[in-house]
């Protein structure tokens, strides 16, 4: 093993977590470690740039401000399996391939319901305009917003085979035929990408109004499956490469957007208070791609994105089952949607609904009996 950091000032467990987190981000053929206030590398690839920026990257969380937490919320638990066992055993989840799942039974239901809890928000209370969006990008979407520079890490790319006929014998060929095989190797037989799977639902929204000169304050709400090249470790539904998100999206001048945040605020504080769910809302601690270290520090400052974390007791750890934010006029400058001349301000909730399920039957379990009542009732459920 190699040392790359030793200090001796205290990093605090959320600190240490940060550093090896985003180190896996950005070297994920290495593996890190801690051992009391040393940090350290199992092996010696790209050894010299991986002690750069552990050096940066502890530089920068020793300097952060300390965790601003806005709700707290916590009681005993009597519940400490891994539910994803007995859900399984149920056939309620099914694993179709690594970090894929189905859903189905009570499991649906939940999902469903608390789905239509946070659709019924967003129409009846801020009145917002419902939205289809496509699951791709296109690469212009990308290169608007830096994408590929900041998130490298998390990006799936579709192709598909050059379209002539030589090709598609030599394809149906070498993998037709009820041949055995793990991956398909992508040769020159495929075409070059034009387009990506989506890792955000909310980006979709804002590059369909752009060039838009006299934009109106306005809210949105969209549902769909979210993409990024990411899997659990612990075959769960805690880390997966397709999941499902919901955003309210408030789009308009800085005032607007601010006000709506905090209101939504207020909203999710409720209803995470009646879920009873050991958790938090405080400012986020992404782990971060090196190159882009700057944007923790600015976010830091401004308070630009908090996450809702809740306890996973079998994992014995935190998890985000979504996110506030705001976006300053980043996607005003970006998408060149403008009033009055000025670019307009955005910000959004996201809540991740595998996630959130499976806080919630990790933390009240598998009957949903036990589960507390007025959490039922918020969300129309009646086991």
């Amino acid at each position: 093993m190699y040392l790359l950091y030793t200090h001796n000032k205290k990093i605090e467990t959320e600190q240490k977590k940060f550093v090896i987190n985003s180190l896996m981000n950005s070297f994920p053929q290495s593996k890190f470690f801690c051992i009391n206030d040393k940090i350290y590398a199992k092996n010696k690839f790209n050894i010299s740039a991986i002690k750069k920026s552990c050096v940066k990257l502890i530089k920068l969380t020793l300097s952060s401000n300390p965790k601003n937490v806005i709700f707290y919320q916590r009681s005993d638990k009597k519940y400490f399996k891994n539910p994803v066992i007995e859900l399984k055993k149920k056939k309620q989840i099914t694993k179709i391939a690594e970090g894929i799942f189905q859903y189905q039974g009570e499991f649906l239901k939940i999902f469903r319901a608390t789905n239509k809890y946070f659709f019924d928000l967003a129409i009846n209370k801020y009145k917002a305009i419902d939205q289809e969006n496509p699951v791709l990008w296109p690469l212009d979407l990308y290169n608007k917003i830096n994408y590929f520079s900041d998130f490298p890490q998390q990006i799936l790319m579709i192709s598909g085979l050059k379209k002539n006929y030589k090709n598609y014998k030599f394809f149906s060929r070498k993998y037709g035929g009820k041949k055995k095989f793990k991956n398909i190797k992508l040769s020159n037989h495929f075409r070059n990408s034009e387009y990506g799977l989506q890792p955000a639902v909310c980006d979709n929204c804002y590059y369909a109004l752009q060039n838009l000169k006299f934009y109106k304050n306005t809210i949105y709400t969209t549902y769909n499956k979210v993409f990024r090249d990411e899997k659990s470790n612990f075959d769960n539904l805690d880390r997966l490469i397709s999941f499902s998100v919901r955003d309210i999206m408030f789009v308009g001048d800085k005032k607007f957007v601010l006000k709506i945040r905090d209101e939504l605020i207020k909203s999710i504080k409720k209803f995470f208070s009646i879920s009873k769910l050991n958790c938090t809302i405080e400012v986020a601690n992404d782990p971060f791609f090196i190159s882009n270290v700057e944007k923790k520090i600015f976010q830091d400052v401004m308070d630009l994105k908090y996450e809702i974390l809740a306890d996973i007791p079998f994992l014995k750890k935190k998890i985000a089952v979504g996110s506030i934010n705001f976006h300053l006029n980043i996607f005003g400058k970006a998408f060149k949607i403008s009033n009055k001349g000025k670019s307009i301000f955005s910000g959004c909730i996201g809540i991740g609904f595998e996630r959130l399920l499976l806080a919630l039957y990790s933390q009240h379990g598998t009957n949903l009996k036990l589960w507390p009542k007025n959490f039922k009732k918020l969300i129309k459920i009646i086991p």
